[in-house]
C-alpha cells in the first residue's frame, strides 16, 4: 500500500524549480525555439530595467552617505571650533575685567573667620560681644 501512494505522489507533482524539468512534463519539452528566444528578449529587458533601478538606488545611497557626513560636520564641527577658540577668548575677558574685579568686590567675599582672623581679634572676644549682643547688654 506504501508503495502505490509513494507511486501516485511521484505522478501528480509537478518538480520543484531547482531540480529542473522532468521528463514528465511536457510543457518543458516541446517549448519551441521561437518561444524560448521571446522568453530571453523580456528576460533581457527585465534585466536592463533591473540594472536601472539598481544604479538608481546605489546613487541614492552614495549621495545619502555624503550629506549625512555633511550634516554630521556641520552640527561637529561648532563644537570643535568653539572648545578651541573659547578658552583663549575667556582669559581675553578676564583680563579685560580684570581692573573692575576689585571695584566690584568679584574676587569673592570672605566669611567672618577669616575677617576675624586678619583683623587680629581673638574669637573669644568676638564670642563675648555677640554674647552680650544677645543679652541686650
Amino acid at each position: 500500500m506504501d508503495k502505490e501512494k509513494a507511486s501516485k505522489k511521484t505522478k501528480n507533482e509537478t518538480p520543484a524549480p531547482w531540480e529542473g524539468p522532468s521528463p514528465s512534463a511536457p510543457a518543458y519539452r516541446k517549448a519551441s525555439s521561437a518561444q524560448m528566444e521571446k522568453l530571453m528578449e523580456e528576460n533581457l529587458r527585465l534585466t536592463r530595467e533591473i540594472h536601472k533601478m539598481t544604479k538608481k538606488i546605489n546613487h541614492f545611497v552614495v549621495w545619502s552617505r555624503i550629506f549625512g557626513f555633511l550634516k554630521a560636520l556641520i552640527f561637529v564641527a561648532p563644537i570643535i571650533l568653539g572648545i578651541i577658540y573659547f578658552k583663549p577668548l575667556l582669559s581675553l575677558i578676564e583680563q579685560a575685567f580684570a581692573p573692575y574685579k576689585e571695584l566690584l568686590d568679584m574676587t569673592g567675599s570672605p566669611d567672618i573667620k577669616s575677617q576675624v582672623m586678619q583683623s587680629g581679634v581673638s574669637p573669644s572676644s568676638v564670642e563675648d560681644l555677640l554674647n552680650s549682643l544677645r543679652n541686650g547688654k
